[in-house]
């Protein structure tokens, strides 16, 4: 028999809760998606948020918009935002 860890790994960086109302056909989406990518629906939020800004700097840059230019801006940005200390 072989161990395994389960669930993700605690948060070294501080979170704040937030309690925000969804509408319920989102919420559902959300859930779907989180769902598909073996996500949370924080982390999915959090995922969303990401390529939100990844593709609006993109666009302000006159860059085209593929998917591994967005997959490097996510990392720039979630990069900027943990000062560095990990990859996206």
């Amino acid at each position: 028999m072989t161990a395994k860890i389960v669930g993700r790994p605690k948060r070294t960086r501080p979170v704040d809760r937030v309690n925000y109302k969804l509408d319920s056909g989102i919420r559902q989406i959300l859930s779907s998606m989180a769902e598909r990518k073996g996500r949370n629906e924080g982390a999915q939020i959090e995922r969303l948020i990401l390529q939100g800004e990844a593709i609006d700097r993109l666009i302000s840059k006159n860059e085209q918009l593929t998917v591994s230019g967005i997959e490097k801006e996510i990392t720039a940005i979630w990069n900027e935002v943990v000062g560095g200390d990990a990859e996206g």
